[in-house]
């Protein structure tokens, strides 16, 4: 049987256990998150969304009431179908936020919580991107909310690249009912890397969830060795880097955690993030603090692409040297720093004179940015130079009239050399 309204949609079962799934941000109205992946689950389930993006806290209507319309809707449902089984609360980003609301008023048995945000509104946030009707809100602390409610396990998973993401697992108060899993090389969009390991209805509804993740998965060290202070620097030193200042006391803050922390994971991060913040400034200790990335974890792609650019005004070989590992780095989530290295790696073939593999990596990066003309640039120029003429040719009068003067000037130069 299925109940559904453009807010909720219920899968009865003969089961008296019930899954409620809390969708993320930006699906629309009358679509649900993770409805293919629970469609054979042998459980009721109760699938729920917020269209607004009010992350739960906002009822359909607008009211700022979110929380008890959505306890009575999972409330009536429980009621109404007399489920007195295992209830299970999941959710990914705004869901997760939701599932924590919900799961933790009524006292759920476990609560599934993947990229939450514990703090609303930080600069560089989804919620800050995404929940634009804060009217007259009112904000729930939830640490207080956890203190006081009677649910027996709530498990936490994070991508470790997601800086915002640390911050907000490290101001969860860590009482001995929750565990909190960092994903070592990964993002905030968690569910896509589980399901290229598990299926979710197996793995989300099995009793030794915890031991499959941290048996299949790198964990990274950011919690346990790590602490708030650490983790509030690094949070700062990347908010700087995103608004093109830094300031010398967050310099001096980030160097002493970078020299002082217990957590490989941190210190990777914030070596990351100084050497991002210094390359106009200080190229020297720029290319220092990424390398020091780099040693501290190899795979941390985001230190690859200002250190590529940094070494080829230097060396093209070494620079040539980290942009080759981007077979190595490119991740299956595609991260834009894979991407952005994918360009860099394909810039350093063509300076070398690698034609065939420039038009491999540039029609490779081109997949993910096909409208970027500097690109198509040296992609029509290299095929040019392996006798590809018509195929060259026809690339760069794409992008000439949308080019600018100099670009322009640059094709009149290429096209000359091959007539």
């Amino acid at each position: 049987m299925i109940k559904k309204e453009d807010f909720f949609l219920f899968k009865k079962n003969e089961s008296n256990d019930i899954l409620v799934v809390f969708s993320a941000a930006t699906v629309p109205i009358g679509k649900f998150s993770f409805s293919n992946q629970f469609k054979d689950a042998n459980l009721n389930i109760l699938y729920l969304n917020c269209p607004e993006n009010t992350w739960y806290l906002k009822s359909p209507l607008g009211k700022n009431d979110g929380i008890k319309y959505y306890n009575n809707i999972v409330e009536n449902i429980i009621k109404e179908y007399n489920l007195k089984g295992t209830k299970i609360a999941l959710g990914g980003s705004m869901g997760a936020y939701g599932a924590l609301l919900v799961g933790t008023a009524l006292n759920f048995d476990r609560i599934i919580c993947t990229g939450i945000e514990t703090e609303l509104f930080l600069e560089n946030s989804n919620s800050k991107k995404y929940f634009l009707k804060k009217k007259g809100l009112e904000i729930p602390d939830l640490n207080n909310l956890i203190c006081c409610s009677s649910f027996k396990e709530a498990i936490f998973i994070f991508g470790e690249r997601d800086i915002i993401d640390i911050f907000s697992a490290a101001k969860i108060n860590h009482d001995d009912r929750i565990k909190i899993i960092p994903l070592k090389n990964h993002t905030h969009s968690i569910p896509p890397v589980l399901m290229n390991k598990f299926e979710l209805s197996d793995l989300f509804l099995t009793n030794n969830l915890i031991e499959k993740i941290e048996s299949s998965f790198e964990i990274g060290d950011s919690i346990v060795n790590s602490n708030l202070n650490e983790i509030e620097i690094l949070y700062r030193l990347m908010m700087e880097y995103h608004m093109s200042i830094l300031k010398n006391h967050t310099k001096a803050q980030a160097i002493g955690v970078f020299e002082n922390t217990k957590s490989r994971s941190i210190k990777s991060l914030v070596a990351c993030w100084l050497g991002k913040s210094l390359a106009l400034i200080n190229p020297s200790e720029s290319i220092y603090f990424l390398m020091q990335s780099i040693k501290y974890n190899l795979h941390l792609s985001e230190s690859y692409p200002e250190l590529v650019r940094l070494l080829r005004k230097e060396n093209i070989e070494e620079s040539l040297k980290y942009s080759s590992l981007v077979d190595t780095l490119h991740s299956p989530d595609i991260l834009d720093s894979s991407i952005e290295l994918l360009y860099e790696h394909a810039v350093n073939l063509y300076l070398t004179k690698n034609f065939e593999y420039t038009i491999k990596y540039m029609n490779y990066f081109l997949e993910y940015r096909p409208n970027h003309h500097h690109a198509k640039l040296l992609l029509g120029e290299s095929l040019l130079e392996i006798g590809e003429l018509n195929q060259g040719l026809e690339i760069l009068e794409s992008i000439y009239s949308k080019s600018n003067n100099n670009q322009k000037n640059r094709i009149e130069e290429i096209k000359a050399r091959f007539k």
